[in-house]
């Protein structure tokens, strides 16, 4: 018999795995943080991510703009408690009604949300809300 490979520690964190997507696209028009789920996570992956335990949520992508940093049907490791804005560093955001997973750069003044696939435009976020930056991405491969 194999030894076993999995040891059972007290480090298990359950964060809200929430039924709302996050538009790495041209938006989704859904916002409301709804946690369908409850996933349990050891506290070294999320330590190794720097997620903040009581504030970190997941939600899924959905749309192609984000590839190859986040593939579309990602789960997206939010932390809520990091909001303020580091220029070029990828947050959820809600914008006119949508959420979206940009990155978000600051130039003359202006926030712009930018993807990373070159096939997505910028645009400027004249009114927009930061729910959380991503500090973390799980995809299958």
């Amino acid at each position: 018999m194999p030894e076993m490979l999995i040891e059972n520690t007290n480090n298990i964190i359950m964060l809200k795995y929430n039924s709302v997507l996050g538009s790495t696209g041209k938006g989704i028009e859904n916002y409301e943080l709804e946690a369908v789920d409850n996933v349990a996570i050891d506290a070294t992956l999320l330590n190794a991510i720097d997620a903040n335990y009581k504030y970190t949520e997941l939600i899924k992508s959905s749309g192609e703009s984000m590839h190859p940093l986040i593939p579309d049907n990602s789960i997206v490791f939010i932390d809520k408690s990091k909001k303020d804005i580091s220029n070029n560093k990828v947050y959820c955001i809600l914008h006119k009604d949508e959420l979206y997973i940009k990155r978000i750069v600051k130039k003359d003044n202006k926030y712009i949300a930018r993807s990373i696939n070159k096939e997505f435009e910028d645009f400027i976020l004249d009114e927009f809300k930061v729910i959380g930056r991503v500090v973390g991405v799980m995809y299958k491969v």
